[in-house]
């Protein structure tokens, strides 16, 4: 019997691999039928017909130069083949003169060459279906301003991503003396004002790879409009003996069972980019974080203190690695006895986030600093599913430092707009729509007094109420563990990847207030070192907390664990909240969890600590991987119920429609048996096998189509237990 899906899943069977082999499997004619771009889906040979590009096929050389009319110039282009590209093809590629610079579904790669070169190759090479150039009309945002003639001579702000390989601060410089306005140069990113009418002069240079219009990032707290003020009760009183242990988040995570073991965290380094901390002075920033800061950073515009006069960053802070010791021990971070980088973005002069326009200096810093773990509580609400350059600056470095685990807040953008009494999808933001990050939703804490108590119908801003429908209008926000914060931000992507890939508590969540008189008390005080705050903001960073406690679990048994091997971890362990908070209702009835984790709802589930140390986990981290058409077999000797496959993907091009590059597919044969999970968008892969699958197991990593491979080959992790 064989059973197919994106995520298929079955319950129960066996343990620890004996013994892996590398293999190739029987290759199979697929075919790039179409171009996946974000202009449109489109044949390449329409791309020729349209007039407005140069399409070169198979044809001889003269030909070429001629059609070409500079057949030596170096130029980008797009190539595709007939079929997957084999290891081979690719080093042949890149013999005959073409440097691959990006994938573009399907079956095609963006390159860097002059047309004699692609023109000779596709002379020699039978797979080649058909080249042509990348021109401007396929390498600017949809999202950028609509241009007319209305609007031509406007001042308009637009980011230019570059090609590596080009000299960024001499193109800038060029372009400053063609008049145009250079507002900043961040690694291959430059940001300019420009007017309408030049945006597609711009985008017409070969340097050029994407041009898009800036993210606006916003913190992803949710804010109560004037009816959501912070509720008053007998534990907003400051009186320690009132908490129940719940207020901080770590309970319903079970942290209290690594802490028993002494995993609080201890020689792992966390990098936070948020609005600063406290004070933004060593001598005098609250003795939680006395011990806990290992190096700050100002990145906010103008900005020249890490001082925190929002009171966000102090509180997501406080709850990665907050010591507790204004509370007697009793409001904890995840993880107590990590260190931070704390990387602040608050700009005093413009009153807002300021963030590099290319993320991946963020990261670098806090990496140089020792972190492999990055949190990050904010995004641009207005790109909703959007696999925009933001989250390929972040795949990028993922790509390029595949030890370090970054985490996005997933968004607060969640309502019931179509009023059915559940949430609406698609709205997740980005960069957590990068596709090798954790994305971080926001489960409900358990806390029935003190910060926000109000039911979700109540809370109505201008714009609307959000959730006017039952069962959501009577819900509180912090009443069931096995509930969804209404607010939080639901998946898929708009290429159908699932996000948000785990949840965490982001309710009423208690932690350090910052002390600056300027700065927010959010959701309410409970005294003058502690408040109350909730959104994907604060699940976020009790998700990176724990996810440096499972790194210091893992070094136990890997020098050098992968970010892919964390997350796989996570994801296996995760608790699945079917059916939600609301019961097995039906979706007519607001039913919040129509499936089993994972979904686009809950991702893999909401991480569970406790579950983690007491699996008996088997850990793969193939860090060389498997490339086309090869695979990879381990066979179980022990039973196993649930096996995750998790990789670090390249990153997409910003043009394409379509974020996977590499696609790597899980088999599980049970006896005569196969149960595969084989998405062909998400880089995440699950099988759960049910109880009545008897025999021996074997699981197989298949290599089913890897065009941007390391040396040819896509790295991964897998991780299974009982």
């Amino acid at each position: 019997m064989s059973h197919t899906s994106n995520h298929s899943r079955v319950h129960r069977l066996c343990g620890l691999f004996s013994f892996s082999a590398l293999s190739l499997i029987a290759s199979t004619s697929f075919g790039g039928e179409v171009l996946k771009l974000q202009v449109g889906n489109t044949k390449i040979e329409q791309l020729n017909t349209t007039g407005s590009m140069l399409a070169l096929d198979a044809l001889g050389s003269k030909e070429v130069a001629a059609r070409s009319g500079a057949a030596n110039e170096q130029g980008t282009y797009i190539i595709q083949f007939k079929n997957h590209v084999s290891m081979v093809e690719q080093q042949n590629l890149k013999s005959a003169g073409v440097e691959i610079l990006r994938y573009i579904p399907d079956d095609a790669y963006l390159v860097r060459a002059s047309a004699l070169a692609l023109g000779n190759y596709s002379k020699l090479n039978l797979n080649v279906k058909m080249f042509t150039a990348y021109t401007k009309n396929l390498k600017v945002s949809p999202l950028t301003p609509t241009r007319s003639i209305f609007n031509k001579g406007e001042l308009v702000s637009v980011n230019l991503l570059i090609f590596r390989g080009v000299d960024v601060q001499k193109l800038a410089e060029q372009l400053s003396a063609q008049g145009i306005i250079v507002e900043a140069v961040s690694g291959q990113t430059i940001a300019v004002q420009t007017t309408n009418e030049k945006i597609e002069t711009l985008a017409g240079s070969s340097a050029i790879e994407w041009v898009s219009r800036p993210s606006r990032m916003q913190l992803r707290n949710f804010e109560f409009q004037n009816n959501g003020a912070a509720q008053g009760s007998a534990a907003a009183n400051g009186d320690f003996a009132t908490l129940t242990g719940y207020e901080h988040g770590t309970k319903i995570m079970g942290m209290e069972a690594a802490w028993s073991r002494g995993l609080s965290g201890q020689n792992q380094v966390v990098g936070i980019s948020d609005t600063g901390l406290d004070t933004g002075d060593m001598s005098t920033i609250a003795a939680d974080f006395t011990p806990a800061v290992s190096s700050t950073v100002a990145f906010g515009y103008g900005s020249t203190s890490w001082a925190d006069h929002v009171g966000h960053g102090t509180h997501v802070s406080g709850t990665v690695a907050g010591r507790g010791l204004l509370s007697n021990g009793q409001l904890r971070g995840s993880a107590y006895d990590s260190k931070i980088v704390m990387e602040s973005l608050w700009s005093e002069e413009y009153h807002t986030l300021t963030v590099p326009k290319d993320l991946g200096e963020l990261f670098q810093k806090s990496y140089d600093s020792g972190a492999r773990i990055h949190s990050n509580s904010w995004g641009d609400p207005e790109k909703r599913g959007v696999y925009d350059a933001e989250a390929g600056q972040v795949d990028q470095f993922m790509w390029d430092h595949p030890d370090m685990l970054v985490l996005f807040a997933a968004g607060n953008d969640g309502a019931d707009l179509d009023k059915d009494g559940r949430v609406d999808p698609g709205s997740v933001s980005s960069p957590a729509t990068a596709k090798n990050i954790i994305a971080v939703g926001a489960s409900e804490n358990l806390v029935n007094s003190g910060g926000i108590q109000k039911r979700a119908g109540e809370v109505c801003p201008a714009t609307g109420c959000l959730w006017p429908a039952e069962p959501l209008a009577s819900d509180t926000f912090s009443n069931n563990a096995d509930g969804l914060a209404a607010f939080s931000s639901r998946g898929p992507t708009q290429d159908g990847r699932m996000k948000p890939d785990l949840v965490a508590p982001g309710t009423n969540i208690l932690s350090d207030c910052s002390h600056l008189s300027d700065a927010s008390a959010l959701w309410g005080r409970f005294n003058a070192d502690y408040c109350y705050s909730g959104g994907t903001s604060m699940a976020t960073p009790l998700a990176a907390g724990a996810a440096a406690v499972a790194r210091q679990y893992l070094l136990k048994k890997s020098d050098s664990p992968s970010a892919a091997l964390l997350k796989a971890t996570l994801l296996n362990t995760a608790h699945d909240m079917f059916p939600g908070q609301f019961g097995e209702v039906g979706k007519e009835h607001g039913q919040e969890l129509l499936t089993r984790a994972p979904n686009n709802d809950e991702g893999y589930g909401r991480i569970d600590i406790e579950n983690l140390l007491k699996q008996r986990l088997t850990l793969v981290d193939e860090k060389a991987g498997v490339g086309t058409g090869e695979s990879k077999t381990y066979e179980a000797t022990a039973s196993v119920r649930k096996i995750t496959l998790v990789y670090t993907d390249y990153p997409a091009s910003p043009a394409s429609s379509t974020a996977l590059v590499n696609n790597l597919d899980l088999e599980v044969h049970v006896g005569d048996q196969v149960f595969k999970s084989n998405s062909t968008v998400d880089n995440t892969e699950q099988v759960t096998l049910e109880a009545s699958a008897k025999g021996r197991v074997k699981i197989v990593v298949v290599g089913t189509n890897v065009p941007m491979g390391k040396d040819g080959r896509q790295p991964f992790a897998l991780v299974y237990s009982p």
